[in-house]
């Protein structure tokens, strides 16, 4: 009988905002120490989000973090939880988010989603009430990964207006 065990998967999402007045440094090297527990305690997965201009809070950007976190992380999954893909590029994201796949071995999950936040739509000069055609939409990001990378790789459908967090 060769059934395979099942489990709960267990992830966490790194508490990557800070209070004004905390020292950045110190908090990013209770950052490491996290990841490090978490790895030895079995956990499969690290999250990041995303938010632009969030003063007063401290707010680290997922990438670099991750990225960084990752040679922390053992085996666990990497993921962005969100990126708020309105605000972005396709290509950029593509990118970006490509290589920190290849360097994890693949471990990275890249999960996106609209927004919400009415200052990063005015500063980034996205109408809210326009999200579908907007340069960094979803549909524009899946027209635009499928061009870099092809399908069979990839599965996204042309010109989807909902996205599922994608395996860069």
């Amino acid at each position: 009988d060769c059934a395979e065990e099942i489990r709960m998967k267990f992830g966490i999402h790194l508490g990557n905002q800070h209070a004004p007045g905390e020292s950045a440094v110190e908090r990013f090297r209770e950052h490491i120490e996290q990841v490090r527990l978490l790895r030895d305690y079995g956990f499969d997965s690290l999250w990041a989000g995303q938010h632009y201009l969030s003063s007063p809070i401290q707010y680290f950007q997922p990438l670099p973090i991750l990225a960084r976190l990752a040679a922390e992380a053992g085996d666990m999954l990497i993921g962005t939880d969100i990126i708020v893909l309105t605000l972005q590029h396709p290509v950029e994201m593509a990118e970006q988010y490509a290589t920190p796949d290849v360097v994890t071995g693949g471990r990275l999950v890249f999960g996106v989603g609209l927004g919400y936040r009415d200052l990063e739509y005015e500063v980034f000069g996205v109408r809210p009430t326009n999200l579908a055609v907007v340069p960094g939409s979803y549909s524009s990001f899946c027209v635009r990964f499928n061009e870099l990378y092809p399908p069979t790789a990839y599965n996204f459908p042309p010109m989807a207006a909902a996205a599922k967090a994608v395996r860069v």
